[in-house]
């Protein structure tokens, strides 16, 4: 809200990657995304909205909730 009176919490995630390349020919990596696996909200909206069932708007939090611990592989191939 524009008073400031709606706030979201901070937070903090940790990923990281590992990987090997054998120069200019290929790469091979490991990244682990949100190591610590930290409930979080990737994006969060606060305003009035209303459902067809309801007689009123109110004012409540949209959100989308952040990746848990999740692994990626990747493989490059250079040619």
């Amino acid at each position: 809200m524009e008073d400031n009176s709606a706030r979201s919490p901070a937070y903090s995630t940790l990923d990281g990657q590992i990987g090997f390349e054998k120069a200019g020919q290929w790469r091979a990596a490991l990244d682990v995304f949100n190591i610590a696996n930290v409930r979080w909200n990737d994006i969060e909206y606060y305003y009035a909205s209303r459902l067809q069932h309801e007689a009123s708007s109110q004012a409540d939090y949209v959100v989308h909730p952040g990746v848990p611990r999740t692994l990626r592989a990747q493989f490059t191939y250079y040619f």
